[in-house]
């Protein structure tokens, strides 16, 4: 038997600023941060219900080493 294979969760890996309301959105990922590939693509923003193209440096989170 081979190993069980772990189900993907999509959770928050930072938020993203919405072009068009300016607010503040939750970016949901099935892959950490860290291997993510840039650009992502959000098929529809959850505040405007638009698609947006998001670089790296579009994408706040908090420190990768925690805050000092």
């Amino acid at each position: 038997m081979g190993m069980p294979k772990a189900s993907l969760v999509e959770h928050e890996i930072g938020k993203f600023i919405c072009p068009k309301t300016k607010l503040p959105v939750p970016l949901l990922s099935y892959t950490p941060l860290s291997g993510v590939d840039w650009p992502v693509v959000v098929d529809k923003c959850a505040d405007c219900g638009q698609r947006h193209s998001l670089q790296s440096e579009d994408v706040l989170h908090p420190p990768v080493f925690g805050y000092e």
